[in-house]
């Protein structure tokens, strides 16, 4: 039996990660307003463009990207999760611009040459192989084509991820060791690795810098706590754990007074830090 690329990712993506989020997908886009904003800014989507998504999940930086290149241009979404891509194909009625495709980028066959933006917003951090899936997508840029993707900076530079972890692993122990580097939120977060698989993938002017934001969960405190837990490295580890209810209230209750200090006027906002990369397609090879 062979094994397909990125198999993993694609398992988790069609069911229950996949599931929750359509399920939470106001609070993930909530807390991630800021962000779009940001690949937005950098990604620079211009009237008539040919736009991919690379990831899209469920279609927000698609439909934002539609929005700004209009009638003329098209944007599309390409992703693994089928669960997700129908919930964006429901967000994105009434968008004559913009199509979803169920596919892998690393090995999905792109038409060469037919994009002058490729764009991502925390899609692109879960390739097996980063160096194919970025000559496979380069090979889809128009000469002169232009990438810019948002992922996570380092866990110790964003509270959202290493307070609860801190908290769970005081209370629970640390979880398994692991390659850092496997595929995964965090797996772009060395901005020197990153720009060596763009360039290793023939893109050119790769560049990587962190960026200094916020992110801006919905809801009261608990409600964000609540939601801090439900996702990334603590979620894992509470899970991989078998936490009580006790050792969660107990998490919780380290969490609350570290949490109380991001509000802002009855707002939320948790400082975080990414990493913004472009590239370039900079000749006409296929």
């Amino acid at each position: 039996m062979t094994t397909q690329p990125n198999e993993a990712q694609a398992a988790a993506w069609n069911n229950a990660q996949g599931v929750d989020w359509v399920r939470q997908h106001t609070r993930f886009d909530g807390l991630l307003t800021e962000i779009l904003d940001l690949v937005l800014t950098s990604a620079d989507p211009r009237p008539g463009e040919q736009v991919l998504d690379i990831g899209c999940g469920g279609g927000a930086t698609t439909m934002a990207a539609a929005r700004r290149i209009g009638p003329d241009g098209a944007a599309l979404g390409l992703d693994i999760s089928a669960v997700l891509l129908d919930h964006a194909r429901r967000q994105a009625e009434g968008l004559s611009n913009v199509r979803f495709q169920l596919g892998d980028a690393q090995v999905h066959p792109l038409e060469p040459d037919r994009f002058d933006l490729m764009m991502s917003r925390f899609g692109v951090m879960f390739f097996e192989d980063p160096v194919a899936a970025f000559a496979n997508l380069a090979r889809a840029l128009r000469p002169t084509g232009r990438l810019a993707m948002i992922a996570w900076a380092s866990p110790a530079l964003n509270p959202w991820f290493a307070v609860p972890m801190q908290a769970a692993v005081a209370r629970l122990g640390p979880p398994e060791p692991a390659d850092p580097d496997a595929p995964g939120p965090m797996a772009f977060r060395d901005i020197d690795r990153v720009t060596g698989i763009l360039r290793a993938a023939g893109l050119q002017d790769c560049a990587g810098s962190a960026v200094q934001t916020y992110l801006t969960p919905i809801g009261d405190l608990e409600e964000v706590m609540e939601f801090a837990l439900h996702i990334g490295p603590a979620s894992r580890l509470i899970t991989a754990k078998a936490a009580s209810e006790a050792d969660r209230a107990a998490i919780k209750d380290v969490l609350r007074p570290e949490f109380a200090r991001f509000e802002q006027n009855g707002q939320m906002r948790v400082p975080a830090c990414v990493n913004l990369f472009t590239a370039r397609r900079t000749t006409g090879a296929g």
